[in-house]
């Protein structure tokens, strides 16, 4: 068994709990690094991925922790953790949650507000400005954002709008992994002062209704502590899952 087979099957029994992202951006960066893969009886033991100093890729069946001696970066889950010293970096905390077709709210807006779907290649530039807006550490580019559009996960459909009038109050875009029926939340953003109207989660059902033919599940990530609390939007709308993942970069 290849590393890209055993991963792909951890991924689809428990994708929160194998990786912190979506399987198709993992296997898109595997060329050019060093995978090692222990498979017993036709059951994996074992999985890493590393590159230079970076490990992206660590698994391991008896919950055996990595060696991060001499790593500047590290993507790990929380429950592999807990005996390293990490004194030497800095750590990010990320949840990582799964909707898998629990029952949807039909998603409701405002009276006056409704859903559009972005051009893509002409609104790039407006994608980037909007997201920008609404994040105080992100400075996107329309010629980053347009890039998305070349993931074998895009899908023009799962980009959309929130509209008050002719004015996007609400961002939302959503990837498609046809390969496997993975559906991914990439990117929900609610105008400042939109906030608190119900709008994320007006977008979260309508990118999970189209969605819900396509895809057999859908994960959704962000930072476990941040203060708008993405997580608890998500909940609302059926996301489940417990997994926390570590991003590690060694101090200077």
């Amino acid at each position: 068994m290849d590393f890209k087979t055993a991963l792909t099957g951890l991924y689809l029994r428990d994708p929160a709990g194998t990786l912190p992202n979506a399987l198709w951006k993992t296997l898109a960066m595997l060329d050019g690094m060093e995978t090692s893969t222990d498979v017993r009886g036709g059951e994996v033991v074992h999985l890493e991925a590393r590159k230079g100093m970076g490990l992206y890729v660590y698994w391991d069946s008896n919950g055996v922790p990595p060696d991060i001696g001499g790593l500047n970066f590290v993507l790990l889950h929380e429950r592999l953790a807990g005996a390293l010293d990490l004194e030497e970096f800095y750590v990010e905390r990320y949840f990582r949650l799964v909707h898998r077709g629990a029952a949807l709210e039909e998603p409701f807006l405002p009276v006056g507000f409704s859903f559009s779907e972005v051009d893509v290649l002409a609104e790039a530039s407006k994608v980037a400005d909007f997201i920008n807006l609404c994040y105080e550490d992100i400075n996107a580019s329309s010629s980053e954002v347009g890039s998305w559009t070349l993931s074998p996960a895009f899908d023009r459909s799962l980009w959309l709008w929130i509209l008050e009038g002719d004015e996007p109050v609400a961002l939302g875009i959503a990837d498609l992994d046809r390969s496997i029926g993975e559906g991914s939340l990439e990117w929900i953003q609610v105008h400042p002062s939109y906030r608190g109207m119900g709008l994320g989660k007006a977008m979260v059902f309508e990118l999970l209704r189209r969605l819900q033919s396509l895809a057999v599940f859908t994960t959704v990530s962000g930072e476990l502590d941040n203060r708008t609390n993405p997580e608890a939007l998500y909940r609302r709308c059926g996301f489940e899952g417990n997994d926390v993942w570590l991003v590690l970069r060694r101090r200077e």
